[in-house]
């Protein structure tokens, strides 16, 4: 009788291990489709912060691109202005009647003030990175020989200095 008894309590505690299996399972499930239900709500999410992004990229774009046009605009413009006052004929004065250099004129020359020092330096760094001098003198509204002469008196002092 006593093995009847152990069977018994051995099929109640089999019958109790399995239900526990299937309440252990059916939570598993459950935590399963939370985690499957958590994993689409962050694609989701990533997928709308990615078309957020997507559209200031695109409305950034669009900024810089008129930027870009409207500096050109501007660009454009001054080079006409430019251009026309390069188009202006520049009076000259006959040579005959250009006086001969005095001494009084080499040294007011010399006196150069500190706004020709800057141009000259202007003149001698676009000159290094390879402007023209016709190209210099239209950016700094200066005029063409003049800025050939400060070229190559620029070269000399170089020249005389090496």
């Amino acid at each position: 009788m006593h093995v009847e008894w152990f069977l018994i309590v051995m099929i109640i505690f089999a019958i109790l291990v399995n239900i526990r299996s299937f309440i252990v399972l059916n939570q598993l499930k459950q935590k399963r489709a939370e985690i499957i239900e958590d994993t689409e709500a962050i694609n989701q999410s990533i997928e709308n912060f990615v078309t957020s992004i997507e559209k200031e990229n695109d409305e950034l774009y669009r900024e810089l691109v008129n930027y870009i046009k409207m500096k050109e605009n501007k660009l454009d413009e001054r080079i006409r202005i430019l251009e026309e006052k390069q188009d202006k004929p520049v009076k000259s004065i006959p040579i005959s009647v250009r006086k001969p250099v005095t001494q009084d004129d080499e040294q007011t020359i010399q006196k150069s003030s500190p706004s020709d020092e800057q141009d000259n330096e202007k003149i001698s760094k676009l000159s290094k990175q390879g402007f023209s001098p016709k190209q210099i003198a239209k950016v700094l509204q200066k005029d063409h020989g003049e800025v050939e002469l400060i070229i190559n008196m620029l070269k000399k002092k170089k020249s005389y200095h090496n």
